[in-house]
């Protein structure tokens, strides 16, 4: 093996990650000229339009346990695999921790009727961390989130609302498009919207009666701390820092 690979392979996982995001972060500047001139909210918007347009969707999530730059490349640079949300969602958070910019996984799951004490993942999305506020920001379906008085919720406000009989209203971020982008794909938030978990540098929310324990097409998942397998392995991806995007 090549004595670079070798080495990189030996570097902490911290370090090996924050090697990928520097590389992804070069690639992007390059291949997107335009985001080397944007800041706060236009990066952040600039950065889930790439993810939308670029990424193909699919029914795989792909191989997630690579390193962070091979599932980037192969998404957006040779588009070679397709990505299921939850392969998107993570794509976008390794985008954005490239930048500096702060994330979380948001993991939202239904009851199943045929199996009343199991849940199955409905969707998988995004948190940002914009002008100190989260704000749930969609990088598959392309919306975000707004209560009753039209300012911007994160999920966790959403799914608060949601349990409270309020309305939450997914707003598609072009503004060329009338129809709810979750109902076209089958989703109704308040259907399935049981439970719901945020994936932070610890577990930022869990249900306080669930295991998080869940199922996808009869497959037995993990807890749903472990539910991305680069969380699990490149601990930082959850809350990238500055220092990461240098």
């Amino acid at each position: 093996m090549n004595k670079a690979v070798v080495e990189f392979h030996l570097l902490k996982p911290i370090d090996r990650q924050r090697s990928e995001l520097r590389k992804i972060k070069a690639d992007m500047l390059s291949r997107f000229k335009h985001l080397g001139e944007l800041r706060g909210r236009d990066l952040v918007r600039a950065i889930e339009e790439i993810a939308n347009r670029e990424i193909t969707i699919g029914s795989s999530p792909g191989n997630l346990e690579d390193d962070l730059y091979g599932v980037y490349s192969d998404a957006v640079v040779k588009k070679s695999t397709s990505y299921s949300c939850q392969g998107v969602a993570l794509i976008f958070r390794t985008m954005l921790s490239a930048f500096g910019i702060r994330n979380r996984a948001v993991l939202f799951y239904a009851t199943v009727e045929q199996l009343p004490n199991e849940v199955i993942n409905s969707h998988a999305s995004v948190d940002v961390l914009l002008d100190g506020r989260w704000e749930a920001i969609d990088p598959t379906f392309d919306f975000h989130l707004v209560g009753g008085s039209g300012h911007r919720l994160d999920w966790l406000s959403a799914y608060n609302r949601l349990k409270e009989g309020l309305d939450v209203i997914v707003v598609p971020n072009d503004p060329s498009l009338k129809t709810d982008p979750l109902k076209r794909a089958g989703i109704d938030l308040k259907r399935d919207m049981t439970f719901v978990a945020f994936i932070d540098r610890k577990v930022m929310f869990l249900p306080a009666n669930w295991t998080g324990v869940y199922r996808i097409k009869g497959r037995l998942y993990w807890n749903v701390a472990d539910s991305y397998s680069a969380d699990r392995n490149l601990p930082e991806i959850v809350a990238a820092d500055v220092a990461a995007a240098k």
